[in-house]
């Protein structure tokens, strides 16, 4: 996630740069605008934030300088974000006759419907089904899903490591 947040910046100034005519760009040039893009004053660029508007501003504006014109309106696109999804007063859980504490001992997904099924309950590690050169892992090689209900361990198996 970070090396996307690095390069689009960087793509983004080429493209302005290798469309204003000027096929001359400096790396000074470059380095300014990535610096100002991953500074700390713009606070991560995090959706919905103080810094994601300074950059989606600072980025209009550049493109203004370089005489892009908006198609419509000021060239800013505004929608709405879910930050956050709370737990309503019926969610559930039970399995085997036991039941459980939303919040507690569970969380309800943003994706998750109101609805319920009685299926057989099986666990799946953590729901990884993986086929590559370096990396072999299935945890569903020994199970049959189909018309149960998959628990599986949120996250990965090394959340320490921050290699990726």
């Amino acid at each position: 996630m970070i090396l996307i947040s690095r390069i689009i910046p960087v793509l983004i100034i080429f493209f302005i740069t290798s469309c204003s005519g000027n096929p001359e760009i400096t790396t000074d040039e470059l380095l300014s605008h990535i610096k100002y893009l991953s500074s700390d004053s713009l606070k991560g660029r995090q959706t919905g934030m103080a810094g994601d508007s300074l950059a989606a501003e600072y980025i209009k504006e550049e493109l203004a300088s370089y005489g892009f014109v908006p198609l419509t309106g000021d060239g800013l696109q505004r929608f709405k974000v879910a930050t956050r999804v709370m737990t309503g007063p019926g969610s559930s859980l039970s399995a085997d006759g036991k039941s459980f504490v939303a919040e507690e001992d569970f969380t309800p997904m943003g994706f998750s419907s109101n609805s319920s099924l009685e299926a057989e309950v099986i666990f799946a590690g953590y729901g990884f089904n993986i086929n590559n050169d370096s990396l072999k892992w299935n945890d569903y090689e020994n199970i049959n899903p189909a018309g149960k209900w998959v628990m599986i361990l949120r996250g990965d198996p090394e959340p320490d490591n921050t290699l990726s």
